[in-house]
């Protein structure tokens, strides 16, 4: 949250700047632990 107050200046700014990245590393993250399925190997 520091960073993220120091990269944009404003509070609110850095807990949407926050919330924006946990949200892609969760996505990534469901991603990679998705089963591949049989044809795409």
């Amino acid at each position: 949250m520091r960073l993220a107050y120091l990269l944009t200046g404003e509070v609110h700014l850095a807990e949407d700047l926050v919330q924006s990245v946990l949200v892609r590393m969760i996505g990534r993250q469901a991603l990679r632990s998705a089963p591949i399925p049989p044809g795409w190997t």
